[in-house]
């Protein structure tokens, strides 16, 4: 138990290869305890499964990550959107959180690399209650007037819930 703290969860890396032989490790969850336990295990060269995805966590042996972590995500989405789909023009709902402005940050540097543009952007307080007024400032009020191919929501899944169903409303085909 690292207790929510880096230092504690450095001091456990090292009680569990030092005094207990330990040969690789699991965890921590926490963002801060992971980047503390795995820089130690990496300086012990003992390997890390760490269990946060938060961006900065070193990674390659032998530290590992179970998870992706939001910059990757944007990364991948922009890449599969541009050579996969062929699609060339994007607008990005972002919500105002650290997830989302890594994972719209990671996806736009990527389509500016790939030479494709951002057209619109919206970004939205977590958790809004007027999903309608977000969708509606993604198409400037016009109905069937959108200058994007493909939308990326910048959020968790309970927001694309809540924005999806008003983007037919405006014009938007939805697939």
């Amino acid at each position: 138990d690292t207790r929510g703290d880096a230092d504690a969860a450095a001091a456990l890396v090292d009680e569990l290869v030092l005094k207990r032989d330990v040969v690789g490790i699991l965890g921590p969850l926490g963002a801060f305890e992971s980047t503390a336990a795995a820089q130690r295990a990496a300086e012990l060269g003992v390997p890390i499964l760490v269990l946060a995805h938060r961006d900065g966590i070193a990674s390659g042996p032998p530290i590992f990550s179970s998870r992706v972590s939001a910059s990757q995500q944007g990364t991948r989405l922009a890449r599969y959107a541009v050579t996969e789909m062929n699609l060339k023009r994007f607008g990005l709902a972002i919500s105002d959180t650290p997830y989302g402005w890594a994972l719209a940050g990671a996806f736009w540097n990527e389509l500016v690399v790939a030479g494709a543009q951002v057209t619109t952007v919206v970004t939205y307080e977590r958790g809004t209650s007027a999903p309608r007024e977000v969708v509606r400032r993604l198409v400037s009020g016009k109905k069937g007037q959108v200058d994007f191919q493909a939308l990326l929501i910048a959020d968790d899944h309970t927001a694309v819930r809540k924005l999806t169903p008003f983007l037919p409303f405006w014009g938007v085909k939805v697939r």
